[in-house]
């Protein structure tokens, strides 16, 4: 009997000696003894604790006698060993956490971890809080280091979120983006003086660097531009000096590198690797790494003398994306970029693995910079959990010291963007474990096989039957695939899946409301408000009617023409839904510091749009009993007004009565202004005596192409007529029309990837297409593309149709907007002072206050407003304030940041007392197609602006 109480003493013994007790019956059972310098770093630690267990450690400074003890010990480190942390326990009552500063929160997030704390997204019902009474550590040790441990961040993300998921939040211009803007300001290197020494040749002339100050690039052989780069790092070293990494990315303008006599000498020499890489279909630009890596390579060599603890981010990019012929500096990191998704592609995969390995035997470190987009750009959950896993595991395993996403925040796109995060810190987990643990956590035990079928399904469409669209197929081997809402991709849904998909989530929701908590009862709720988002823009695109290869035969047309009143209803639903998405999710759920991006998301979503997915159905209008379905549904009492006018006139095009803006659409005069291989034929008629029989000029790819009259910011439709020989082989050729404005600098004003249709042998095949062109400037092109037939075989085309099209477009009229400030989204020029914004600018409801000290600054909305020659801007506004400032605009080619001739800035006297300012300047310039509204402050200068007020005047 003695006996077996000893044994069974020893045995409590050895129980209580295996773990380490922090709560007990909903007693804290340790204290936590810090220093200062990782107070506020516990204090967040306690308040989630509390939140799982109702209490909370006491902290202390002094180390208590009795009772266990967390004893957390801050230790210096270099700055790629930052994220590193070790959990020892040196006797039966102490536990010690040795860490950085930084690294102290992620041991303490690896004991929430433990304790079943869970982190599905961001914002105030992100997370998720097992109610516990008693937790306890194992005593064993636990070491810990990031997998990217040089940089990992999300573009736009929330910083609470990125922290407890063990990231470290930082300004992506510092490491991974484009760093010119910053060494190079183009308020100083803008000036003639530098015209000979730093500004880059194009086109044999020096070009001056204009706003924006990210489409330039100064001359990568030129000393001068060594010693200011070297010069400039210094002095953000020396006031920054916690600051590490410098970016020495280069600008985002294409066809920017100098040509001058000792740049062309490098960059002409044969790259090695773009032998290797041609067995690949990818396009490889102008290879200008030779020129530009010599220059990094001196930079960071004198730089490294002064700070030897500073990093250097470079992108593989454009006309940098291949290696150069020498090997980097150990402290430069190369980072690739690249779209995981599109690697679902064998020989996609194979051109960006086989470039890594190329970059890892030439540079210490690589990086990603990963395009993880959701919404904005697509309109169906675009999850890639596999390729996602393959690839950031693959880049791990060479050399891989940065992971960056860019996207915006979508609760729609579930476990996405949290997986990148984990991922980020933890290169190795298992995928599957970890999506079954986010499940759970999500929406709760009950709930979760449901949501995991449902994002099991996503995953499967986008990499086995999205990527058989030709959305896909025409943009993979692109730097990113197409970034289009409403794309093609909708187009491999298949008859059932949404209201399978609804059953899924219905299912969700009803278990998350039966056992879930709160947290998970509202995200349930949050992730089916999305879901009907989605389900509403596949079935106003008709997605489940028409397949990959368009409307081919007259049972999918009538479906189609039945299923109006369900596309026309989706239609109107579908900007209901994204203002009850927006109203759901409060402003730091969205990026926090991107106000854009909720703007972006409104302006996209929350005006109610004809689905233009009807005219489809002109193609079969020849067919009576389509026609008469389609016309029965057009008369029906429930059709918009504007939207029955619009679907009339594609009744009009059909009959005939629209004006063509095509000469001769059939033909019968001859070929006309074609340019295409191939000439008029009797053989084959769609209607008239004569079509065009088109002679491919190629295998896989063919085209037509016509110039044709196009107003700017007009929206167009093209269809056309094609037959195939009917012993040609089934399943083979497609055709798809294609509309191309062109602008003021005969460049396309527009971009979009059509749905192809596959061509029946032996008959007549229906294509078209719609398009907005932009700031075309009276012209463009339109195209009919012949795909998958070989070099020399033939096909014809008849009765081309072209047309403006009214698509009865109008905003909401009850879209909920939130009140925000006069100036929301207005940023300071300069990169690095927009960095601390807050020391500068102070925004408030109708005023803004910017204050300039010992340097200058301008400050301008992002946000284009359209205009042409010839226009008239009226600005008006009250200011105040004192020393020297100015106003006015910026001018742009199109919309984007291509600056052109015709600033116009006014200076502005500043005085103590308010005063109204309106007056109304000129737009001159013919290739002016919007502007940015601007102010400019001097040094030492003050000035509060309200009332402000930007018309147009025609």
């Amino acid at each position: 009997m003695k006996r077996l109480f000893f044994l069974l003493a020893a045995s409590a013994f050895s129980l209580s000696a295996a773990d380490f007790s922090l709560l007990k019956n909903g007693s804290p059972q340790a204290v936590i003894v810090a220093p200062e310098s990782v107070s506020k770093t516990v204090d967040i630690f306690n308040a989630e604790f509390q939140k799982s267990s109702g209490t909370e450690l006491k902290k202390t400074a002094e180390t208590p006698t009795d009772g266990n003890v967390i004893e957390i010990k801050v230790i210096p480190s270099k700055y790629f060993d930052r994220s590193r942390f070790s959990i020892t326990f040196p006797s039966q009552n102490r536990m010690r956490i040795e860490g950085t500063e930084t690294s102290v929160r992620f041991a303490l997030n690896y004991i929430l971890e433990q304790m079943g704390v869970r982190y599905p997204f961001p914002g105030p019902f992100g997370g998720h809080y097992p109610k516990i009474t008693d937790f306890s550590l194992p005593r064993k040790a636990v070491a810990r280091d990031a997998g990217f441990r040089l940089f990992r961040n999300m573009y736009a993300e929330n910083e609470d979120w990125e922290r407890a998921l063990n990231n470290i939040p930082q300004d992506s211009y510092e490491l991974v983006n484009h760093g010119i803007a910053e060494l190079f300001p183009i308020q100083e290197f803008g000036q003639e003086k530098w015209k000979d020494s730093v500004w880059g040749v194009i086109d044999g002339q020096r070009k001056k660097p204009i706003a924006p100050d990210f489409v330039w690039e100064p001359c990568y052989t030129s000393k001068v531009t060594e010693d200011e780069a070297v010069r400039r790092i210094y002095e953000i070293l020396e006031k920054n000096p916690e600051r590490h990494t410098i970016a020495l990315t280069h600008n985002d303008g294409f066809n920017q590198f100098c040509t001058c006599e000792n740049c062309a000498k490098l960059d002409s020499k044969e790259s090695e690797v773009a032998g290797k890489l041609k067995k690949y279909p990818q396009r490889l630009r102008k290879n200008n790494s030779e020129s530009y890596f010599t220059w990094v390579n001196n930079v960071v060599k004198r730089v490294l003398e002064k700070y030897p603890d500073t990093y250097f981010g470079v992108s593989a990019y454009t006309e940098t994306l291949l290696p150069p012929g020498f090997k980097l500096n150990d402290h430069v990191m190369v980072n690739v970029c690249t779209e995981s998704y599109a690697h679902t592609d064998p020989s996609v995969r194979g051109f960006w693995e086989d470039l890594i390995r190329e970059w890892s035997q030439k540079a210490a470190m690589t990086g990603c910079w990963e395009y993880g987009y959701g919404l904005t750009a697509f309109t169906l959950p675009r999850v890639n959990f596999k390729e996602t896993d393959r690839f950031i595991k693959f880049l791990a395993e060479n050399k891989g010291a940065v992971c960056f996403t860019e996207g915006f925040p979508s609760f729609g796109d579930g476990p996405k963007r949290y997986l990148y995060l984990r991922y980020f810190y933890h290169p190795q987990l298992d995928v599957r474990a970890e999506l079954d643990d986010w499940y759970r956590a999500c929406v709760g035990k009950e709930a979760a096989p449901y949501l995991k079928q449902y994002y099991d399904f996503w995953d499967d469409f986008w990499r086995n039957k999205a990527t058989k669209t030709a959305w896909f197929n025409e943009s993979k081997f692109s730097t990113y695939t197409a970034m289009v809402p409403d794309g093609g991709y909708l187009f491999a849904l298949e008859k059932g899946d949404m209201a399978k998909l609804r059953a899924l989530m219905e299912k969700v929701v009803v278990n998350a409301d039966r056992s879930g908590d709160e947290n998970q009862k509202k995200r349930a709720a949050a992730l089916m408000k999305e879901f009907e988002f989605y389900e509403a823009s596949a079935y106003m695109n008709a997605a489940e009617w028409i397949g990959i290869n368009g409307l081919t035969d007259k049972k999918s047309a009538l479906e189609v023409a039945n299923a109006i009143p369900k596309i026309l209803e989706y239609a109107q639903k579908r900007p209901v839904i994204a203002r009850e998405i927006l109203n759901i999710f409060p402003k730091e759920a969205w990026g926090g510091t991107y106000p854009y991006m909720r703007k972006n998301y409104e302006e996209k979503f929350t005006k109610t749009v004809f689905p233009e997915v009807l005219s489809e159905l002109s193609a079969w209008f020849d067919d009576p009993e389509v026609k008469k379905v389609y016309e029965s549904k057009t008369a029906a009492a429930n059709v918009p007004e504007s939207w029955r006018k619009t679907m009339k006139f594609l009744l009009d095009l059909n009959a005939g009565t629209i004006p063509n803006l095509v000469p001769d659409p059939s033909f019968e005069a001859g070929r006309g202004k074609w340019i295409a291989m191939g000439n008029v034929s009797p053989k084959y008629a769609k209607s008239g005596k004569q079509s065009f029989e088109f002679i491919m000029p190629r295998s896989e790819k063919g085209e037509m192409v016509l110039r044709v009259p196009m107003k700017a910011h007009k929206k167009y439709f093209l269809s056309a007529k094609v037959y195939l020989d009917a012993e040609y082989p089934p399943d083979r050729a497609f055709a798809q029309g294609c509309i191309h404005g062109i602008n003021k600098h005969n460049v396309g004003s527009n971009y979009y990837i059509p749905v192809r249709t596959k061509l029946v042998p032996g008959k007549w095949n229906s294509i078209s297409t719609t398009a907005a062109v932009g700031d075309a400037d009276g012209k463009g092109d339109i195209y009919i593309f012949i795909l998958g037939m070989e070099k020399g075989e033939k096909v014809y085309v008849d009765d081309v149709v072209f047309v403006e099209f009214d698509d009865g477009e109008k905003p909401a009229e009850s879209v909920s907007r939130q009140p925000e400030a006069a100036f929301s989204g207005w940023v300071i020029s300069d990169m690095e002072m927009r960095k601390e914004s807050a020391r500068y600018v102070k925004v408030e409801t109708d005023k803004v206050t910017l204050a300039a000290k010992e340097k200058p600054f301008t400050y301008f909305s992002p946000k284009p407003v359209l205009v042409k020659n010839g226009d008239k801007v009226k600005i008006s506004f009250k200011v105040s304030g004192k020393g020297s400032a100015g106003f006015g605009f910026l001018a742009y080619e199109g919309t984007g940041w291509k600056q052109v001739d015709g600033n116009v800035i006014q200076p502005l006297t500043l005085k103590n007392e308010p005063e109204t300012v309106s007056v109304v300047l000129p737009v001159n310039g013919e290739g002016i197609g919007s502007v940015r509204p601007v102010f400019n402050l001097g040094k030492e200068s003050e000035m509060t602006i309200s009332s402000y007020q930007l018309t147009l005047e025609k």
